[in-house]
């Protein structure tokens, strides 16, 4: 067997070290409770752990366990922080020889937000095995509703309850500062609350003697327990392939003005409008600025502007014959304005257009998503306060490909102040053609 083969086959065995030094051997698989049997590597392993076990103590298997855990919390200084990013690491922070009583990225969150602070104690409360949690720790990071064969159905419901649960709108971002004092062995950060646009509305500052060893904040206290057995042992050979895990995710959270960034690059866009029918679109648009063309399709009409050209095409199907006409200087400025960023797409112009009080944040639907794996979902929430009539309140939903942060899919809802419930007002779909599929469209459409 290859040497990668062997790391594979040593890496799934961590996570049943724990049965296999306990009485529970009936529950390892019989393929990988011969590979333990017989690896020297894991054989050692074992013998480090049950000297772990046996002491009760510190060691360097934990003690690399405890590390990684925290590089992971580092890992996310300087970057805005939603419920979303930091789920994943409830699960493990509930063990309890891997709870973190330091001031981190993520607990700076949790000290700011009483939903992921509710949800790490519902989370302890389950007092899962130390297996059991970072099989829900992966769950969490992978985004998947499958159902784990180790959980109850009590139990399961609880922690799908947590997954699909949308962010709270709290974001906080863990900042670290230049050391400006003069003395050694002091660490300076702040801890700030970021609004919509991730901009600070609350900021407090701490000094530290070292990075490991910030103040721990009032509201983390750690809450020890001592009813799991071996936890050390379990928690130690677990959460080093947890970890792994982990770092192959992203941990990024999602600025609404990544998507204004992202779309000031888009040169040939596909926009697809839907009404209240969701299976008729209403209008299909398709521009390409580097080919100054626009085409517009209606229900019986396209029309294609060339703007280069500065000439007007329309084809409609009560009437074969093109209607060509020169469109004016004023015209083609109005046209070229249309074709730009942001094509109607996102509810403001500009960024900063967005109203006060306006809410951002992530959620978690399964019936909407396109694509979990390649896709992520944010709310845009505001309202809109004028004199003489009713306020009325918006929900901007935008699903974007999590790597590129283009859109695919935004819907618009909105409520008079007195509605209990939204009503869908309109549904765009994106997609990023090329100059070719573009000019294809024109030439069988006929206008080019």
């Amino acid at each position: 067997m290859n040497r990668a083969g062997i790391d594979s086959d040593c890496q799934r065995a961590k996570l049943y070290y724990y049965d296999y030094l306990s009485d529970q051997r009936n529950q390892v698989p019989v393929d990988t409770l011969v590979h333990i049997s017989n690896c020297s590597y894991c054989q050692k392993e074992l013998e480090e752990l049950a000297k772990i076990d046996e002491n009760s103590g510190h060691s360097a298997p934990f003690t690399s366990a405890q590390t990684a855990h925290l590089e992971l919390h580092f890992a996310l200084a300087n970057q805005p922080i939603d419920c979303s990013t930091i789920r994943a690491f409830l699960p493990v922070m509930a063990i309890p020889e891997q709870q973190v009583s330091i001031l981190t990225p993520v607990t700076a969150h949790l000290a700011h937000c009483r939903q992921c602070t509710e949800q790490l104690r519902i989370l302890e409360d389950l007092d899962l095995s130390v297996l059991q949690y970072g099989q829900v720790s992966q769950m969490f990071s992978s985004r998947s509703t499958d159902r784990l064969d180790s959980l109850s159905e009590s139990e399961m419901k609880i922690i799908s309850d947590i997954l699909m649960s949308p962010d709270s709108g709290v974001v906080t971002r863990f900042c670290f500062k230049d050391n400006t004092d003069g003395l050694e062995n002091r660490q300076l950060f702040d801890v700030e609350v970021l609004n919509y646009a991730n901009q600070a509305v609350e900021t407090e500052s701490f000094v530290s003697q070292a990075p490991m060893d910030a103040s721990v904040h009032p509201r983390l206290r750690a809450r020890r327990r001592s009813r799991f057995l071996r936890p050390i042992a379990a928690a130690a050979v677990l959460m080093l392939g947890v970890f792994l895990f982990f770092q192959n995710t992203s941990v990024q959270a999602t600025d609404i003005s990544q998507i204004y960034e992202t779309l000031k690059d888009i040169t040939n866009i596909k926009i697809v409008r839907f009404g209240e029918d969701l299976s008729t679109p209403v209008q299909e648009v398709w521009i390409s600025r580097s080919l100054g063309l626009k085409v517009v399709k209606t229900d019986d009409t396209h029309t294609l502007f060339d703007v280069k050209n500065r000439i007007r095409r329309s084809l409609s199907a009560s009437n074969a014959v093109i209607q060509a006409t020169e469109i004016s200087s004023e015209m083609t400025a109005a046209i070229e304005k249309t074709m730009n960023m942001p094509w109607g797409l996102l509810p403001f112009n500009h960024e900063n257009e967005l109203p006060e009080g306006a809410v951002w944040e992530k959620v978690y639907d399964p019936s909407t998503r396109i694509d979990d794996e390649a896709t992520e979902m944010f709310d845009l929430f505001w309202t809109d306060q004028a004199i003489g009539r009713a306020d009325i309140a918006y929900q901007w939903r935008c699903i974007l490909d999590r790597t590129t942060k283009r859109p695919l899919k935004t819907q618009l809802w909105r409520k008079l102040s007195d509605d209990t419930a939204y009503i869908l007002i309109t549904t765009i779909e994106i997609s990023y053609p090329s100059e070719a599929q573009i000019q294809t469209v024109a030439k069988q459409s006929g206008l080019l």
